[in-house]
């Protein structure tokens, strides 16, 4: 009994010298302890403030025709019994009082409804003020990106090279946290040190941002990719207000290099499956490809994801290889097809009627063709079949169409094989078969077991609009027949192999590689290369060096290796594509630019 007074006698000290102090005994949690509260335009939009008050009473004066305040000693309701038509915020001033203690609050109603005010704006700064908001998600106006107010410029990407395993094009955060041991200044230990939820964006994510940097989609067809000073005037326009935006929270511009140079780039978390390499984006004139990670510098920006935006699904790869596929005429008769793709799985259709007379399986990576009858047609038998993987706008398809030959009476061409006649003409030059139509194995294409090392042109530096790139006896017949064909040295070189020969097309070239090397590999220097293709390429050399001709790559092991020209140009007219046939390469350079090796193919049949 002793015990309970003293602590009542306690309880009315305090009470009495909180009292003598004049503390205001009501203490509202108002906006994060703030007397002002902000309800929006809607009629019946309210907000609800706790009240902790001694007293046994708590009233609101107030004189607003538009708002009511329902209040207790636990908590104050503010509701708008009016919706704000006036075009522009209002307020009025609300006192609570409790006994002899009062407070005054503050009562704002917006000119906008609850989802404006919570809708995100493209220039908006972030809660943490680090940076800014770049895009918002069309389908939930609250969620979205930012990019970080600060760049990082003249870094490589790391100091010393480690393959992270950051494969992902989409989800930059999956990808930064794999860089577990980053230094202080790796392009991923930059962004994360700027605070909770930055981090390093994907391939894809920088590619979203340069297209709300531009203003246009880089494969919209409006696009022009152009150095800065030569793009259209919309994308001008975007892109100073994406720069004014940046400036006027006191941030970086996207590319501050000079309008007639190619511009700046920004390292992404995106890593090349080796990982020695890592993707870069260029926003001056546009540009998408990866960089050695330690031999070039490139900027560095952060990105943070605000709200609840959801990444999407990976894209899909997917390359199928060979996607023309023959079949003997018998009932029976298999051949397969090798499949790559980063899904777990993926599906196969035959389409129209050539299930018919096939059927195909699944094992892992191999699609198995079967025929299920014999073909007793007159012609060969011809059917389309679809690959596909992933879902939604990341999915991917490939083709592969699929012959049956008829039945034949002369023996097929096979790949390897020493040719010296086409049907009953004997040839000047004998060739080496490297491809074999798949619908009638009768047909064949041959190189020629010679080389020569020259230039695209010798100094006519425009296009022939030669760009298909299966066909190069059209780009040949094109070539040679234009009034600055003498410009061009493998046209008359060709010409010398004799009536027939032709200057190989860029899918031709790569069929030649398949045949050398056993079919198509990754890129991976001669003396790195897998047993089977290693013998493959000794086995078609020895049909070379058998017959007196010079061997297709004639570099060593540990070299990148031969080079040859196609006939195909790019469609500008000012590059041409070339091969690459030790460590593997496909791509364009500049037609004055340096020789590379020319060899001659032509078609032959039986």
């Amino acid at each position: 009994m002793k015990k309970l007074t003293l602590v009542s006698l306690i309880l009315s000290m305090i009470l009495i010298s909180c009292k003598e102090r004049g503390e205001v005994r009501i203490m509202p949690e108002f906006n994060y302890d703030q007397t002002t509260i902000n309800i929006s335009k809607n009629e019946g939009s309210s907000v609800t403030a706790l009240i902790y008050t001694t007293e046994g009473e708590v009233t609101a004066e107030y004189t607003a025709d538009w708002l009511s305040v329902d209040v207790n000693p636990k908590r104050a309701i503010y509701k708008a019994t009016a919706a704000n038509e006036t075009g522009e915020p209002r307020s009025t001033v609300v006192k609570l009082v409790s006994g002899e203690f009062s407070v005054n609050v503050t009562v704002t109603q917006s000119d906008k409804d609850a989802s404006e005010e919570k809708a995100l704006k493209v220039g908006q700064v972030t809660e943490d003020g680090l940076g800014m908001i770049f895009w918002v998600d069309p389908s939930d106006p609250e969620s979205g990106k930012a990019i970080s107010l600060e760049r990082w410029g003249g870094n490589p990407y790391e100091v010393s090279i480690m393959p992270h395993g950051a494969l992902s094009a989409v989800d930059g955060p999956a990808n930064t946290a794999l860089f577990v041991n980053a230094g202080p200044n790796d392009a991923a230990a930059l962004c994360t040190a700027l605070g909770e939820g930055w981090y390093l964006p994907a391939s894809n994510e920088l590619l979203d941002l340069f297209d709300a940097y531009n203003g246009i989609g880089h494969e919209e067809p409006a696009f022009t990719n152009a150095v800065p000073a030569n793009i259209s005037d919309t994308e001008k326009a975007a892109r100073a207000m994406f720069d004014q935006y940046l400036t006027d929270l006191g941030g970086a511009v996207i590319n501050a290099a000079a309008d007639t140079g190619n511009g700046e780039s920004y390292w992404a978390s995106t890593e090349s499956e080796d990982g020695q390499k890592a993707r870069y984006v260029r926003f001056g004139k546009y540009g998408f490809d990866f960089g050695a990670k330690t031999g070039t510098s490139r900027f560095v920006r952060a990105m943070k994801v605000i709200g609840n935006y959801k990444f999407p699904e990976e894209p899909a790869t997917l390359t199928v290889t060979p996607t023309q596929v023959g079949l003997t005429s018998e009932a029976g008769a298999t051949a397969e097809s090798t499949v790559t793709t980063n899904k777990s799985s993926y599906a196969v259709t035959i389409e129209g009627d050539g299930s018919t007379w096939l059927s195909v399986s699944k094992a892992e990576n191999k699609i198995t063709f079967t025929a299920l009858s014999e073909n007793t047609t007159d012609g060969s038998r011809t059917a389309t079949v679809t690959v596909v993987a992933g879902s939604g706008e990341g999915q991917a398809t490939a083709t592969i169409t699929v012959s049956q030959q008829k039945a034949i009476a002369v023996e097929p061409f096979t790949i390897g094989e020493y040719v010296t006649k086409d049907g009953d003409t004997e040839l000047a030059e004998g060739g080496i078969v490297f491809w074999v139509d798949p619908a009638d194995p009768s047909k064949a294409k041959i190189v020629s077991l010679k080389r020569e090392s020259l230039k695209w042109t010798n100094g006519f530096a425009e296009g022939f609009g030669v760009t298909d790139g299966e066909n190069g006896y059209a780009n040949t017949q094109t070539i040679a027949q234009s009034e600055h064909a003498a410009d061009i040295p493998a046209i008359q070189y060709c010409k010398e192999r004799g009536e027939g020969w032709y200057w190989p097309a860029r899918d031709e070239l790569i069929a030649l590689y398949d045949a050398y090397n056993g079919n198509h590999s990754s890129s991976l220097l001669p003396g790195q290369l897998p047993a089977e293709e290693q013998a493959a390429r000794a086995a078609f050399d020895k049909v070379f060096t058998d017959h007196g001709g010079i061997l297709l790559n004639t570099m060593g092991d540990t070299e990148n290796g031969d080079s040859y020209w196609a006939s195909t140009e790019t469609t500008d007219g000012k590059k041409a594509c070339y091969i690459r046939f030790g460590k593997y390469v496909s791509t364009n350079n500049t037609k004055t630019g340096s020789a590379r090796y020319v060899r001659c193919v032509r078609s032959v049949s039986k």
